[in-house]
């Protein structure tokens, strides 16, 4: 009984620190995909500021329509993005459905 109660705690501690490590992980994911977000705005702001705003200011654009202009492109973009990762998220979970259903079968089969 001591030993049995032993191995649980210790696999409960490999899992705490597998738990652990994958926070880790995911906490430096997070940081770079932060990163990667910050130079992507930059870089799109000053190029918007570059290349956009004079065209748009000859056009006869004043700064409100051309701070809209500016947002209605970011938010186009966010609703892609958001579109994008909720279709696959969708996609990711009908897979994983069909794979329990399949192994729900599989082992109905069995105990045929």
């Amino acid at each position: 009984m001591n030993e049995t109660l032993q191995a649980v705690q210790a696999l409960l501690l490999k899992l705490i620190e597998q738990g652990e490590t994958g926070v880790r992980a995911q906490s430096v994911s997070l940081e770079l995909l932060q990163e990667v977000a910050a130079e992507a705005r930059a870089g799109r702001a000053g190029l918007w500021e570059t290349m956009a705003v004079p065209t748009l200011r000859q056009a006869g654009k004043d700064d409100v329509q051309i701070a809209g202009t500016f947002d209605r492109h970011t938010n186009d973009g966010r609703h892609f993005a958001y579109s994008l990762a909720e279709q696959i998220r969708n996609e990711l979970l009908a897979e994983e459905s069909a794979d329990k259903r399949t192994s729900v079968d599989d082992r109905q089969g069995k105990l045929s």
